[in-house]
């Protein structure tokens, strides 16, 4: 037999597999009838994803019934049932067992008769202890989980007070409902939370569809304040914060988009929300596997509690000395349970700031708690990680993403390397395990947007390509200066962005500023200085290479600002970084636009702060002779909308037209979502 999940071979009466701990299917016993199957609380959900954890929980709940049931320790008792009897007949005399506080072992002076009598007491108690767990149901709410760690809590107290128990027993029971105790304490943080995070979003969802767009935002600032997350979930927590940070952005610019009857403000926004729902949708389902996998692990630590109750119990059979010098197969106190690990195949170094980690590690104590440290380094590309970590008893999720190297790095090509990893006792620096895996590492040209498992993976990503403070940058505007005195016949004489030039100044009216004169003042101003900038391209050597940019397959081999200078030519998404990269430095609102049939990338310019107005550059005319003609059209007559023309003004609703079945890409967005170049 098989492990349904990790696929290790298993003996055929294993219940539950030694590797994972995934349940496995086993017959119950005649004698005990089948436990429920596990279904949702009956609560109202309007989160889809929020309802799925508490099934999950849920289901958590029914694996350990079932455990507590088919294992037979636990079973409830019938009267009527011989075999259960005499069971119950066997443990009857426990209750004339003498107790006395803080006596919990007497190191073998008690009497044989009392030692047994002790032995049959514990048993009683867990008992006891399995009786209240199997009450449990798959509607059970955080409250009745806390009064069961309680109770639990109890349990041990009464352990500790029993007169006449072994040092050995009183050890093991206790480790059996510690071991049980934590896990339902475990599983009621779970719990809590997954009821909070429904609650929360039902809350949001009810402002969200009545499209109070402030209030639903207020909800979820006080859902994520109120809400108790457990310590194991916090970096997923605070990821699922920064999904709804970005939709607010997207609500921002949608905003902003209606009053500037902006088109590609709108399109942005857009596109941003779309960026949130698959953070989220990944933390989620980031979520829900972490639920999957604690129920998993809380399997396996139930099957450690059962293991040492089966060999408490089986001491009923044997003699006091036989008692006294027991030796338990069992002891978990502080065992760490083998990690598991998650390993990226392949490094794109363009996205190393977009990645979340490289490696994903789950560990956690079987019973107890232990300090580990945690070093990763991958061979040619990062810096030695270390970080230390408190295991407890909930899986503890761990995402690693060793810095990158200081040192200079040859990543033209690609190149094959080792992702190392090792986990050591903080307290006696012993290596507890040790993990070595291949890895992929592309060339820094490489771009990929296929998979979202280590990361937010979405065409966003070109922005890690932008380069405003290179040297390229600095060339191009350095030769772009001397085009700004031409181009204007000296109005202007530097690149200024956004600031005012001489061409706001109304020259019939004693040099006063017209703060009406949009035309000569914002737009020429904007335009001359993207016109310099492509005509400084063009004369620095920097052509056209004919190729669809076909942004449609998973990955793509870009060139940096820097290279399509040094090698003088460049595809229409390396010549559109340049430029955008350029006019970025400058302060000035830029957007990347990818059209994907025919595969083609442009760049828009606003044509002032917050005008909703802009300039649509072509980067592919290089080199063009028409320059001078038709900046001469522009500067004397006011046109710029011809389609020969590199640089055209489109109007609100041209620019909405054109915009249709394009993908908008705001330069600026690139420190806010943390796309940077890799550095």
């Amino acid at each position: 037999m098989f492990c349904s999940k990790c696929g290790f071979e298993v003996s055929e009466n294993t219940k539950f597999c030694p590797k994972c701990g995934t349940p496995l299917p086993v017959q119950a016993p005649v004698n005990n009838a089948p436990a429920p199957a596990p279904q949702a609380p009956q609560s109202p959900k309007k989160s889809s994803k929020a309802g799925t954890i508490i099934i999950s929980v849920a289901a958590t709940l029914g694996v350990l019934i079932i455990l507590f049931v088919l294992i037979g320790i636990f079973a409830p008792k019938d009267d009527s049932d011989g075999d259960s009897k005499k069971t119950k007949d066997k443990v009857s005399t426990s209750a004339t067992v003498a107790v006395s506080a803080g006596n919990a072992s007497n190191d073998g002076k008690q009497s044989d008769a009392d030692v047994k009598k002790a032995v049959e007491s514990v048993i009683s108690i867990l008992e006891k202890m399995g009786n209240e767990a199997s009450n449990l149901s798959d509607d059970t709410k955080p409250e009745d989980l806390e009064e069961l760690v309680a109770k639990i809590q109890g349990y041990r107290s009464e352990v500790a007070k029993i007169e006449g128990l072994p040092e050995n027993v009183s050890k093991a029971s206790d480790d059996a409902l510690s071991i049980t105790q934590e896990v339902f304490s475990t599983l009621k943080s779970q719990l809590k939370f997954a009821y909070a995070v429904q609650d929360g979003f039902t809350e949001i969802v009810k402002y969200s569809d009545a499209d109070d767009i402030a209030n639903a935002f207020k909800a979820y600032q006080t859902f994520y304040d109120t809400t108790e997350c457990p310590e194991n979930y916090k970096d997923l927590w605070e990821a699922l914060y920064g999904a709804m940070s970005l939709e607010a952005l997207s609500v921002l610019r949608s905003a902003e988009a209606e009053e500037y009857s902006d088109p590609l403000r709108a399109e942005s926004a857009s596109y941003i929300s779309i960026r949130a729902s698959k953070i989220a949708d990944r933390v989620m389902n980031s979520l829900m596997e972490g639920y999957d996998d604690e129920t998993g692990f809380t399997s396996v630590q139930l099957q450690a509690a059962v293991d040492i109750i089966k060999e408490i119990q089986s001491l009923a059979d044997l003699s006091a000395e036989e008692i006294r010098n027991k030796k338990f197969d069992y002891e978990y106190e502080n065992e760490l349970f083998t990690p598991e690990y998650n390993f990226i195949d392949t490094i794109f170094p363009a996205l190393y700031n977009v990645y979340d980690a490289f490696v994903t590690i789950e560990a956690g104590c079987i019973s107890g708690e232990k300090d580990i440290i945690v070093e990763c380094e991958i061979e040619g590309l990062s810096q030695k990680y270390t970080q230390s970590y408190h295991i407890g008893a909930a899986l503890t999720i761990m995402n690693i993403k060793p810095p990158a190297s200081s040192a200079k790095m040859n990543l033209d090509s690609a190149k094959d390397s080792q992702i190392r990893v090792t986990l050591k006792d903080k307290k006696t620096g012993a290596i507890l395990d040790e993990q070595s895996h291949k890895v992929h590492i592309a060339s820094r040209n490489d771009i990929d947007y296929s998979s979202n498992a280590f990361g937010t993976v979405s065409y966003d990503n070109f922005l890690c390509f932008l380069s405003p403070s290179s040297q390229a940058v600095t060339t191009l505007k350095r030769e772009a200066v001397n085009y700004v005195k031409v181009f204007s016949e000296s109005v202007m004489e530097d690149l200024r962005g956004y600031q005012k030039s001489a061409y706001f100044t109304d020259y019939e009216n004693d040099g006063e500023i017209d703060e009406n004169d949009i035309w000569a003042g914002q737009y020429l101003t904007t335009y001359i200085q993207a016109a310099s900038l492509c005509r400084a391209m063009s004369d620095l050597g920097v052509r056209y290479v004919m190729d669809d940019f076909s942004w449609e397959n998973t990955a793509q081999h870009i060139l940096y600002p820097d290279q399509v200078l040094a090698n003088k030519s460049g595809l229409c998404i390396e010549t559109s970084l340049l430029i955008a990269s350029a006019l970025q430095s400058l302060g000035m609102h830029t957007y990347l636009i990818l059209i994907p049939n025919p595969g083609h990338a442009q760049v828009a310019v606003e044509t002032w702060r917050e005008s909703g107005n802009y300039f649509l550059i072509e980067t592919t005319h290089l080199p063009n002779e028409d320059w001078d003609y038709w900046d001469d059209i522009l500067l004397d007559d006011e046109e710029v909308g011809y389609d020969q023309n590199p640089i055209k003004y489109l109007s609100g609703e041209e620019l909405s037209n054109y915009m249709s079945n394009c993908y908008v890409i705001d330069c600026s967005d690139g420190n806010f979502l943390g796309i940077t170049p890799f550095e």
